[in-house]
């Protein structure tokens, strides 16, 4: 199948990251059972990351930390950092970048690299996968598992059978008899409504698509993983330390919300054409208002019409748990409207230019305009 393809890949997997990055912070929290996660003040909150040793015990991403804490009453839960995370990723990717500039990020913890090219330089795959891994573990410290294949999507499966902590090879013409037993609906890049159609045909496993619809398996198998660089949205919600009937403080945390989608979106080199508010009482009602057919670039219009948006959808005379705001549909910022007129409006967007530069290297409570 597929013969005369010689394209070799590796998927790189960090292992349990965030709890990694803190193990390596905090050695003596090694062999406990320690989670990264929980929620803000007197909420409990999700387990963001578990630690081998927790997961023995039936813990999960997702879990909620109450239902975590009663499954491992000695449970050690440490508060995400993830200033700390995005900066150790940021030297994972480094390293992987030594290796070859065909890098694919997939997230903060997951990366596909293209060895096709390099293999003269650095040798076999093998050889390649085996230096990446040592040289993560010795220069940041955290280990991964690594994946290699023909095919991306194969590596990506090869990543988590390496798990923890390994490196895993699927020879050139064995990618079928590697997956014959898997289950199609856990495969990468088949959604729900293929799932339903292959059910349809009586598909279950990688084994009876190849006997069925095997143009529909090679396909899938070149399929490469693409990370889209211009997002359709941006969005950003927080639950509240507490239920509190104080929308002053309310609109504090939405107006932060909104320099922090208008940064992303700016970073991307986008503008967007709509905004929507969305605000949820303690007793879960949720409501939402939508603005559309305007041009927003930056935090001070954004947060112009997200105050407006904010007193429509606070329809009740309840406590508010939960805030958010969304940037949707978002398009290349081609420049095509000034600001304003004349010189000020160039002045605001050069303005705008130098507080990204500085927020993005200082954070982005570093620096924000006044009101």
């Amino acid at each position: 199948m597929l013969k005369g393809i010689d394209s070799i890949f590796a998927h790189v997997d960090m292992d349990s990251f965030f709890v990694s990055v803190e193990l390596t912070r905090c050695p003596e929290l090694r062999g406990k059972p320690v989670v990264v996660g929980g929620g803000r003040g007197s909420r409990m909150g999700v387990v963001a990351a578990a630690s081998y040793k927790a997961r023995a015990y039936g813990v999960r991403s997702g879990t909620s930390i109450l239902e975590a804490k009663r499954r491992c009453p000695g449970l050690i839960i440490v508060r995400p950092n993830h200033l700390l995370y995005e900066s150790v990723s940021r030297n994972v990717m480094a390293i992987l970048r030594e290796i070859t500039p065909d890098v694919q990020v997939l997230s903060v913890d997951e990366a596909v690299l293209d060895l096709s090219g390099v293999l003269r330089l650095w040798g076999p795959p093998m050889r390649i996968a085996d230096r990446i891994h040592r040289k993560i573990q010795r220069e940041v410290g955290v280990p991964c598992s690594i994946g290699v294949a023909r095919f991306p999507l194969v590596a990506k499966l090869a990543s988590k059978l390496a798990k923890r902590n390994g490196i895993c090879m699927v020879l050139p013409g064995e990618e079928t008899a590697f997956l014959y037993d898997h289950r199609i609906s856990l495969m990468p890049g088949v959604g729900r409504m293929t799932t339903a159609y292959l059910k349809y045909l009586d598909v279950f496993t990688v084994g009876e698509l190849v006997r069925q619809v095997p143009l529909f398996w090679e396909r899938l198998l070149l399929t490469r993983p693409v990370e889209n660089p211009f997002p359709k949205s941006v969005s950003s919600e927080l639950t509240l330390d507490k239920d509190t009937l104080d929308r002053k403080a309310v609109l504090a945390v939405l107006r932060t919300l909104c320099r922090k989608v208008a940064l992303r979106m700016r970073e991307k080199g986008l503008k967007a054409g709509g905004i929507s508010v969305r605000v949820r009482y303690g007793d879960f009602q949720t409501f939402e208002q939508h603005h559309t057919r305007t041009e927003l670039r930056y935090d001070f219009e954004v947060i112009r019409q997200a105050e407006g948006l904010f007193s429509l959808a606070d329809c009740l005379p309840l406590s508010i748990r939960l805030v958010g705001v969304r940037l949707s549909p978002l398009v290349v910022n081609g420049g095509s409207r000034p600001l304003t007129a004349g010189t000020r409006g160039h002045a605001v967007a050069a303005a705008y230019r130098t507080m990204d530069k500085i927020q993005k290297k200082y954070g982005r409570n570093s620096l924000f305009q006044g009101r």
